[in-house]
């Protein structure tokens, strides 16, 4: 047995501003990671070295893993070795030195949640431009709505009562569920939107010159804040692309993964998570 108290792991994640789901996501991951050292043959994690983390990480390859899934996978090593660095179970970290081939990596399409946080971070909450950059950016995360449907919603699309995003593709009705964070995000934008713009101006998402905002200036906004906080290659399409795959880390299916992003077939949507 690796002789690692999970329990107490959980605890010290629970000390970061992790969401829970982030917490379980992590705890997943290490559940994994344990299952293939015990297969290996070992029994201290103590003794867990880079060529180990990276023979891991081969291994997520070969299976088909995408390879930003295999980063977030990684974060999470990290992060338990940070935690038995610290309680004295391990001398040092392995993936802190350990890193997947940079061709795969290069093909990334979405953010680790701490990325994520980082980049919602940096909207100043101080400013409307910036209450609004938030609640975009927290939208797109929460729903996966593409950057097109995200410009062209109403203020009537939304219902924070209902926790709900009401949309309409190619003339079909579609009802994306809403958490609590983006929730919160969106009230704060629409308490000063609606001092600010006239009341015949339905769009949702304003520009400071109180019209729609367009898809290149959602872009230059989210290049902005990437540029800040030092992500590169970012992609109007990499906050979706992030909710998706957490979408199935938590356990769901790519079927209803299809319906929410709104692909024809499901093949699309198979592509869309690899590549």
């Amino acid at each position: 047995m690796l002789m690692v108290n999970l329990e107490q792991f959980r605890a010290y994640l629970d000390q970061s501003s992790l969401k829970s789901i982030s917490i379980d996501s992590y705890l997943r991951d290490i559940e994994q990671f344990f299952d293939y050292l015990e297969r290996q043959g070992v029994s201290d994690i103590g003794r867990v070295d880079v060529r180990e983390v990276e023979q891991y990480c081969a291994f997520m390859l070969q299976r088909g893993l995408a390879p930003v899934s295999i980063q977030r996978k990684l974060a999470s090593i990290k992060r338990l070795f940070g935690y038995l660095c610290s309680v004295g179970q391990a001398r040092h970290n392995p993936a802190a030195e350990t890193s997947i081939r940079k061709r795969s990596v290069t093909k990334t399409k979405a953010l680790t949640e701490e990325q994520f946080s980082r980049l919602l971070s940096m909207p100043d909450t101080r400013s409307v431009s910036g209450i609004r950059d938030r609640a975009m950016f927290a939208l797109i995360y929460s729903t996966g709505i593409k950057v097109s449907e995200l410009v062209s919603l109403s203020v009537g699309d939304i219902s924070l009562e209902e926790k709900r995003l009401n949309l309409s593709r190619q003339g079909v009705s579609a009802a994306l569920q809403l958490d609590e964070d983006v929730c919160r995000c969106l009230n704060a934008y629409l308490a000063l939107r609606d001092m600010l713009c006239p009341k015949e101006e339905s769009t949702l998402f304003l520009n400071i010159y109180g019209k729609s905002i367009t898809r290149q200036g959602v872009w230059k906004t989210l290049k902005k804040y990437a540029d800040t906080v030092g992500i590169e290659g970012i992609t109007l399409e990499t906050i979706r692309r992030c909710f998706a795959l957490r979408y199935l880390d938590s356990g769901n299916d790519i079927q209803s993964l299809k319906d929410i992003l709104g692909h024809s077939d499901i093949s699309v949507t198979r592509a869309y998570i690899r590549n």
